[in-house]
Order: structure tokens, then C-alpha cells, then sequence
């Protein structure tokens, strides 16, 4: 994306866009909920983008429990 701020940020969660989602970061509900495919359409005066989709997902209890050690 070309250009400066002000920048106008819409999150889209699972295809559908996500009400009042205009701020550049977007907390995430803690349960299953905010699972799925998660994409940023960023806009300014040069134009919008919007964001290669991230997938978000849950790893079995085996893997949290060794990245825990960390």
C-alpha cells in the first residue's frame, strides 16, 4: 500500500465482515469464537488493500504444554 495516514482499518473474520471493526488492532474474543480464517482491509487516500488471510486454530494440549516451557 502507497501513501501515508490516516489509515481506515475493517477486519473480516470467516468471509464476513466484523461490526465495528475500525481500529488497526482488533482484540479477540477468549473462546471459540475467533477461530477461523481472519483478514485487515487497510484504506487511504492511495487506495485499500486488504491482508492475505491468516487462519486461526487451536493446538491439542500437548503441543500448549511443551511451548509452555518457553
Amino acid at each position: 500500500m502507497e501513501g501515508t495516514g490516516p489509515f481506515e482499518y475493517r477486519w473480516m473474520h470467516d468471509g464476513e465482515w466484523v461490526p465495528d471493526s475500525n481500529a488497526s488492532v482488533l482484540p479477540l474474543p477468549g473462546d471459540v469464537s475467533a477461530l477461523g480464517e481472519w483478514r485487515v482491509l487497510v484504506h487511504n487516500l492511495s487506495g485499500s488493500t486488504l491482508s492475505a488471510p491468516l487462519q486461526l486454530s487451536v493446538l491439542p494440549d500437548t503441543f500448549r504444554a511443551m511451548d509452555s516451557s518457553q
